[in-house]
């Protein structure tokens, strides 16, 4: 039997929750809005940068994602990547290609290159999820870190 996740709903405390967990501490990640959006939809000085770009993504504009470990190569293909003047890769992220990175980890459609150490990856989709309907739960970063991989890349490159 195959079944196909559809993510029909992600919410504002959702992304930020994902966001906030996933760059917080992390080496290789970090997640921003262009100026041109912050231009776009206004920013409220009081707001927090992971709320700035849930409003961003919800509002349908899009959000960059920087992967310091690039050194010029991208993965996956799934969004549109650009390149720094220090070679960062930056993923421009919608709130489509989140609800399809998802998605993938949660039916663990991402690829896996063989590798068998990497299916906890479906695992800690399936936890972002929990942790979404019960706030009273802990998302960490290694599962935060697996999600956004497979959101940018879709498959886990850093293990």
């Amino acid at each position: 039997m195959k079944t196909k996740t559809t993510i029909t709903e992600i919410t504002h405390e959702d992304l930020v929750n994902l966001l906030c967990t996933a760059t917080e501490g992390s080496s290789w990640l970090e997640t921003g809005t262009t100026v041109k959006v912050r231009e776009r939809i206004g920013i409220d000085p009081d707001e927090c940068s992971e709320d700035l770009q849930a409003r961003a993504l919800i509002a349908g504009h899009t959000i960059v994602a920087t992967d310091y470990y690039a050194e010029g190569e991208k993965y996956g293909g799934k969004c549109l990547v650009t390149f720094d003047d220090d070679r960062n890769a930056r993923y421009h992220l919608t709130l489509e290609r989140i609800k399809e990175g998802i998605a993938a980890a949660i039916d663990g459609t991402f690829k896996t290159n063989g590798d068998p150490e990497i299916d906890f990856a479906a695992t800690s989709a399936r936890q972002f999820i929990d942790d979404c309907r019960d706030y009273s739960s802990e998302f960490d970063l290694a599962a935060a870190d697996c999600l956004m991989q497979i959101i940018m890349f879709n498959e886990i490159i850093y293990g």
